[in-house]
Order: C-alpha cells, then sequence, then structure tokens
C-alpha cells in the first residue's frame, strides 16, 4: 500500500504523470515519437514491433501507422516487462512482401526501393530474409531490377 500511496502523492506533485495503467513516466520527460512503441511492448512484451510500425520506426517509407503492428508468437505468456523488440530491417521488409495482402504491395515496393537506395540493408541481408520467410520468389524480381 505504500508504493500506491507514494505514486498518488507523486503524481499529484506533478513529478510523474500516469500513461496508462500501472505505467508512469517522469512529468519532465520529452515524448518521442516511439512513445506508442513503447507502450504497446509494456502491454505485450512478447511482441516484436513488426512491418509498418518497424518500417516507420527504421524511417523507411511514407506509411504513418494509425496502431502499432506487433508480432506476437501464439504459445507466448501474457503481458508483463519493458524492453522495446522490433525487427531488424531486412527481416521488416522480407515481412512487408510476405504480408502484402494486408499492407499493400505498393508500401512493400517502396520501401525496399528506399532501403537500397539508402543502403541500409545489403541485397545479401535481404535475400538471406527473405528464404527465412518463404517469399525469396516474390522478392527476387524487385530486388534483381532495384540492386542492379
Amino acid at each position: 500500500m505504500g508504493d500506491l500511496s507514494a505514486l498518488s502523492r507523486l503524481v499529484g506533485e506533478g513529478q510523474l504523470e500516469r500513461v496508462g495503467r500501472g505505467i508512469y513516466r517522469a512529468a519532465t520527460r520529452q515524448v518521442t515519437e516511439h512513445h506508442g512503441l513503447l507502450l504497446a511492448s509494456v502491454a505485450v512484451p512478447a511482441g516484436v514491433v513488426c512491418l509498418l510500425s518497424a518500417l516507420s520506426f527504421h524511417s523507411v517509407g511514407t506509411q504513418v501507422p494509425q496502431e502499432v503492428w506487433i508480432a506476437v508468437d501464439r504459445r507466448a505468456a501474457r503481458p508483463g516487462g519493458r524492453a522495446v523488440r522490433v525487427y531488424n530491417l531486412a527481416k521488416t521488409l522480407a515481412d512487408a512482401f510476405k504480408y502484402r495482402n494486408k499492407i499493400g504491395t505498393d508500401v512493400a515496393v517502396e520501401a525496399l526501393r528506399q532501403s537500397l537506395a539508402e543502403r541500409r540493408v545489403s541485397p545479401a541481408e535481404i535475400d538471406r530474409y527473405s528464404r527465412i520467410c518463404r517469399v525469396e520468389r516474390v522478392m527476387r524480381p524487385y530486388l534483381e531490377a532495384l540492386a542492379g
């Protein structure tokens, strides 16, 4: 009960701000552009930020997701914890092609084009993850056209 009253006191004094159930932050801290990712990661610690949210995190493409996209294993434990996990860019690109019917092929191609142009990933990295995600045949023509 002491911890609860201490939190209430700090909120009352303006030192802490409640941002969600059981989640507080220092009132003087600036909210970053990735604040939503942090809150989602707190709520779903076994999840990994993916697809449009991961592309946005990596500053790839022009899409601004309205919600946080998180991949969660069906067998994952229920929420708790604080680490923010985001798939690397090559995995995110492979996922974008794997789930192109959900996010749009144009989004996936745009992300691939930008990532290659900015040399943020190598064709070898993309090839590796395209095999892992089983989209090698789908991605190969785009990769050859853009990297060639």
